[in-house]
């Protein structure tokens, strides 16, 4: 939730150097980038000091050791009904998220309602909202309960995002409020597949592993996305280009595809839930 919160500050503080101190945008840039840096340090001194894993949690989650070529193959085999979804609806997430994150300001100033303001107050009740809910789901203690929770988490971000979209078409929602909203249909299934699913499987699995090869995977997969979408704006007149219509069809489409692929290991939860209660 941090990221969500400080992708609107940053926008917002940076916007203030310039406005209250007439700096030069390169320099606000540098300036909250040089702060960024030295909170990074305090916060990673003490995230080095987090306490280690008492030994129930190590046994309820699995160990948590690197895996060679011919692990990740058999891991991933293994896990394909979780896995193959999850990286999917990932990368589609990683990708609308970034392109919102990357043309918030467009899309604002195409709908009339473009502030530092606005982005700082957007993304910060968009954090508010997530900090409040998503931890709950530490709550869960089966693993596979917490799998099929994420899955269906994501697959009411995507509908939410569509009755976003269908609202603003029939003009019940400004441009600015489907930003709004649009975030934080985004945001609710990113965030849990980001910090949960990964763990989870391995925990239900109770296979010694660690997630870092396929958050990767998925990563990479959202960001190559994202970037030849991106590239529009470094081969055309980027003023020239309508971003709001573009990010409508994307979410539109992207939306659709998270909530039919979430299906899937949803009916997949059930059906092992339901043979083991038979």
């Amino acid at each position: 939730m941090v990221f969500v919160f400080s992708s609107g500050f940053v926008k917002y503080a940076a916007l203030e150097l310039q406005a209250q101190f007439q700096m030069p945008s390169v320099n606000a840039t540098a300036t909250i980038s040089a702060i960024a840096c030295i909170l990074a340090a305090i916060v990673s001194y003490f995230l080095d000091r987090t306490p280690k894993p008492t030994p129930a949690e190590i046994v309820r989650n699995a160990p948590r050791i690197e895996l060679n070529q011919l692990e990740r193959r058999s891991f991933f085999k293994e896990n394909i009904q979780f896995l193959i979804p999850a990286i999917l609806i990932y990368a589609v997430l990683t990708f609308l998220r970034d392109f919102r994150d990357n043309f918030n300001a467009e899309l604002l100033a195409e709908s009339n309602s473009y502030s530092g303001k606005n982005i700082a107050q957007y993304e910060t009740l968009i954090s508010l909202i997530l900090l409040a809910g998503v931890p709950f789901i530490s709550l869960i203690k089966n693993h596979l309960k917490a799998i099929q929770f994420t899955f269906t988490t994501a697959a009411f971000g995507g509908l939410l995002n569509l009755i976003s979209l269908y609202l603003y078409h029939n003009k019940f929602l400004s441009g600015s409020y489907l930003v709004l909203f649009s975030g934080l249909g985004m945001y609710a299934g990113y965030i849990l597949i980001n910090i949960s699913i990964m763990n989870r499987i391995i925990g239900y699995r109770n296979t010694p592993g660690n997630c870092g090869f396929l958050m990767y995977s998925a990563d990479s997969t959202g960001y190559l996305a994202s970037i030849m979408v991106m590239s529009i704006a470094l081969f055309q007149n980027k003023l020239a280009v309508q971003w709001l219509p573009i990010f409508e069809q994307l979410l539109t489409w992207g939306s659709i595809a998270v909530v039919m692929i979430s299906l899937l290991p949803i009916r997949y939860c059930y059906l092992l839930n339901k043979n083991k209660l038979l």
